[in-house]
């Protein structure tokens, strides 16, 4: 994230998913949503319903980097 920027919510992939349905893309696209705020399962299935293909925990991402790089 840059210095200045607040963080995406995922609201805002419910919009990409839609712009993408309506230009006939969707289906030869994937959205991935890389978010800190899927804090439960509740959270996750809710951003899957919204149209994202998977989902990259920040913090999980940051662990592999810690630890396996």
């Amino acid at each position: 994230m840059k210095h200045g920027r607040g963080a995406r919510v995922p609201a805002q992939d419910v919009a990409a998913n839609q712009h993408l349905v309506k230009m006939g893309l969707r289906f030869n696209s994937s959205l991935i949503a890389e978010t800190g705020q899927a804090a439960s399962p509740h959270d996750i299935a809710t951003i899957l319903g919204f149209g994202a293909s998977a989902i990259c925990p920040i913090s999980v991402h940051n662990r592999v980097i810690t630890d396996f790089v």
